[in-house]
């Protein structure tokens, strides 16, 4: 009777990590499809800065009117910096791995939110208020209608894009973070 007691107490343990290595391996699957929906994010952003940052240098050399060209080349290094800023952030994002050590994860994801606040702050002030004050400015100067409706359509674009940019992030890193937790909790058991 000893004998099958102790049988059956090893099945059951044997039951229970199985158990929590499934749930483990599930809690894993769903944490990397969250990265994934960030770092395919990114890899957007970073190509269609890319995209127009070729389109306004193409642009640079097709128009002659200064405000315009100020304009392009503001665009160009906007769209510069955020090229280079966005393979920052995909390498960093890319060196999470979530069967090694969570506390490096934490800090890998630590580090991505820091670098979307400043991305927010460097934005909002070397970009967004630059924008509109070349906008009003540059409306008095320009002769073509077709460059007014180019300033005035930039203008609201560039703020919708901060903020459809921003919002999904602050969902999916926070969803992320609640599930390293999870996986380190886990894991601790």
């Amino acid at each position: 009777m000893k004998e099958a007691w102790a049988a059956l107490d090893n099945r059951l343990k044997r039951n229970e990590k199985l158990k929590e290595s499934i749930i483990l391996d599930m809690m894993r699957s769903k944490t990397r499809k969250l990265l994934n929906k960030v770092i395919t994010l990114e890899i957007i952003y970073v190509v269609v800065a890319f995209l127009v940052m070729s389109f306004c240098i193409f642009q640079i050399y097709r128009t002659y009117e200064l405000a315009a060209n100020i304009f392009l080349f503001f665009v160009v290094a906007v769209c510069f910096f955020h090229f280079f800023w966005g393979g920052f952030k995909i390498h960093g994002l890319m060196k999470i791995n979530l069967s090694n050590n969570i506390g490096r994860n934490f800090y890998y994801m630590n580090r991505y939110t820091i670098q979307i606040k400043r991305e927010r702050k460097i934005y909002t002030y070397y970009v967004l208020i630059p924008l509109t004050i070349m906008v009003i400015v540059s409306l008095s100067v320009i002769e073509r209608y077709v460059w007014w409706l180019f300033f005035i359509v930039s203008l609201p674009v560039a703020y919708w894009s901060n903020l459809l940019y921003t919002l999904p992030h602050h969902k999916n890193v926070g969803l992320i973070f609640k599930s390293l937790d999870e996986i380190r909790e886990l894991k601790e058991e």
